[in-house]
């Protein structure tokens, strides 16, 4: 299934390969970028990526690993770069350069089965216990010295909250809704309360490759301009939602 829904970005790359400039492409070494595992978050972004790296002709290639591993690979320089994380990364993992225009932004709601109250801040979450996925930085920062447990994925996220071992969790909206549309649509599972989360989200490279940034953001820059950006995500979406 997971073979499936890679094949987006797989498509995405190829097609740079083949339509890129050739020029460009045949002198410069192919980037192998971090992106997170099983995340549908990650898989759209990739694909904004995969085409930010087409229209700058470099070859490009992602490979997929839990999410704190992503991190830590694209910042020891065992990758080249992360798909894409959020602002300030780079001053917890100082080998990490942005590109300055955002690939995209994420929404991000508490879930619950049971509970009541309205959860419109951060803060609201204090009495509860709580689901987060481990490695992803905007919850981990926003629950630290809260009541909480870790998950590897969403899945595995929501078997904690319908086993009651957590009252809430927090995803990312487009990750909650595909989650819960193919494993869990009889769990009662739903939004609690407003938006906890409304942030962009940016493309990283390891320092060594910082060369790229200014190429990579003209190109981020004419694609949102064009509302391709807009066009690639809805695509994106799209296949991945079919593909569950």
């Amino acid at each position: 299934m997971l073979a499936c829904r890679y094949l987006l970005v797989g498509f995405l790359i190829f097609a740079g390969a083949m339509h890129g400039s050739a020029k460009a492409q045949d002198s410069q070494k192919k980037v192998v970028l971090s992106g997170i595992m099983d995340n549908v978050t990650h898989e759209i972004v990739g694909a904004v990526v995969a085409a930010a790296y087409e229209r700058a002709g470099i070859p490009m290639e992602i490979r997929w690993v839990p999410a704190k591993r992503a991190l830590n690979e694209a910042n020891s320089g065992r990758s080249d770069g992360d798909v894409g994380r959020i602002e300030g990364t780079e001053k917890v993992w100082p080998n990490l350069v942005p590109v300055p225009t955002p690939v995209m932004v994420f929404k991000a709601h508490a879930y619950s089965t049971n509970v009541d109250a309205k959860i419109n801040d951060w803060s609201d979450l204090k009495p509860y216990r709580i689901g987060i996925i481990r490695g992803i930085r905007y919850s981990d920062i926003a629950t630290e010295n809260m009541q909480r447990k870790e998950a590897n994925s969403p899945q595995q996220l929501m078997h904690l909250l319908i086993n009651n071992y957590v009252d809430v969790v927090v995803l990312t909206d487009n990750v909650a809704y595909l989650t819960i549309t193919r494993d869990f649509p009889k769990a009662g599972i739903h939004p609690v309360g407003g938006l906890l989360a409304n942030q962009p989200l940016y493309h990283f490279v390891n320092r060594r490759n910082r060369k790229l940034v200014a190429r990579l953001d003209a190109a981020l820059q004419e694609m949102t301009a064009s509302g391709e950006i807009e066009k690639i995500k809805q695509r994106a979406l799209n296949e991945i939602a079919l593909s569950y």
